[in-house]
Formats: C-alpha cells, structure tokens, sequence
C-alpha cells in the first residue's frame, strides 16, 4: 500500500509536484476510502466537499445525457484525481464518478486543502496550473479521438495495453466494453461492429472482457501508416 501510495502522488499533477513537508501535510489531513466495484465517489450535481486521489483501481466519470442515459467523460486510474475542479472553483460536482473495479483512494477534504493552498500562495498557483493541464489534455484526447475513425480509435486504445514488440498479444480490458465504447466516444453497436470488422486484420474477442491480437507488430504499422480507414 505504501508503494502504491508514494506511486499514485508522484504521478499525480496537482501533488506530486509539491515540496516533501507539504505533501506530507496532504497526507495527515486526507482520509482513505475504499470503495466495492459500483460505489459512487460522488454525483453530479453534488457539493464538492472533497477530491480524491486514486491509489489504485479504476473510476468512470460520466455525465447526465438525456433520460435514463449516461455519457462516459473518461476512466482514471493509479495516480489521477477526481473531483479537484470543482473544489477549486466552489461549485457542484460536474460529473458523476463510480468505480468499475476496486479502488483504493485517499479523500482530500476540500476546505482543508483549499486552506492550505492559501497559506501557501506559489502552490495555489501550482494546482490551479495542475488542474489546468489535466483538463487541457482530456479535451485534446477528446478532439483527437473524434477526429479518427472508430477502427484506429480501438487499435490504438488496444496497443498501449500491449507492452510486447510484436508476435501474438492476449490482452485483458481494464474495464467492460460498455465503458471503453464511451471512453473512444463511440456508441456500443458502433464498438461492436469496429470488433467484427477488425477480425479482419488478426483481432479478435468474444462476449469476454479479453482481446487477441495476432500480430502486434503488423497492427501497430496498420495503425502509424493509417490503413485503417476503410476498416471499420
């Protein structure tokens, strides 16, 4: 837990950058908090009284679209946070956050941290720059991926699950298929027909959560040359 731990801050950008004795502060005011596949972090909606800092696990964050119908935001994991925004600027949770497996977290009582941050100005600068950078690089994300066919979507989700060269890789998804179609903002029956289309060019996966791909090194040259267009 302690590995995990020293892991998660370090990767985190709104902490891991902070002086030693100001992190150490984080860490004596903020509580852990585990939470079962399912548990609601926080609705949307909510009053933000704390963030959260993933130690380990994985978290959805959707919005409201519509009746009866959620929209998939993104997935964090090990290292992100959840929920800082909206203890920065004082208003309500803009997403809904649910762990999909799980999560080992520790809660940052936001009046706390915000004190914190106003003894400490050039922090205050810091994370509000943090919290900045990670929105930054969710909407780029975002951009790029709607701008790609939903065939090079999956395939390049799929190879930075790979950590192989090449020859035949065995993949587990971190999360169920529903939620990876919302994360490459693609619908599900979208994901489904990109998975039989792909059959085609060695990947395979049934109603599991696991995918095969045949050649690693075959995929990932598909991918950089972008030959996947008439795909799917």
């Amino acid at each position: 837990m302690e590995s995990q731990l020293t892991l998660a801050l370090a990767r985190n950008p709104l902490i891991g950058w902070m002086p030693a004795a100001d992190r150490e502060r984080v860490l004596g005011y903020a509580r852990p908090a585990a939470f079962a596949e399912g548990d609601v972090l926080f609705q949307e909606g909510g009053e933000a009284r704390a963030f959260f800092l993933i130690v380990s696990g994985t978290v959805e964050l959707s919005i409201a679209a519509g009746c009866r119908r959620t929209g998939v935001v993104g997935v964090l994991s090990d290292g992100d946070s959840a929920g800082e925004v909206a203890v920065l600027d004082g208003g309500p949770y803009p997403v809904t956050a649910r762990a999909l497996d799980r999560v080992v977290a520790l809660a940052i009582p936001g009046g706390t941290f915000l004190r914190h941050m106003e003894e400490r100005a050039e922090l205050l600068r810091g994370v509000v720059a943090g919290a900045s950078i990670k929105l930054r690089a969710l909407m780029r994300e975002n951009g790029e991926l709607k701008a790609m066919p939903t065939a090079e979507r999956l395939c390049g989700f799929l190879l930075r699950l790979v950590d192989q060269p090449d020859g035949t890789a065995k993949i587990k998804l971190p999360f169920e298929k529903r939620v990876l179609a919302g994360t490459l903002g693609v619908s599900p029956e979208s994901l489904s027909r990109a998975f039989g289309r792909l059959r085609r060019v060695g990947i395979t996966t049934g109603r599991t959560d696991v995918v095969v791909i045949r050649d690693v090194a075959e995929l990932r040259q598909l991918v950089v040359a972008g030959s996947l267009g008439d795909v799917a």
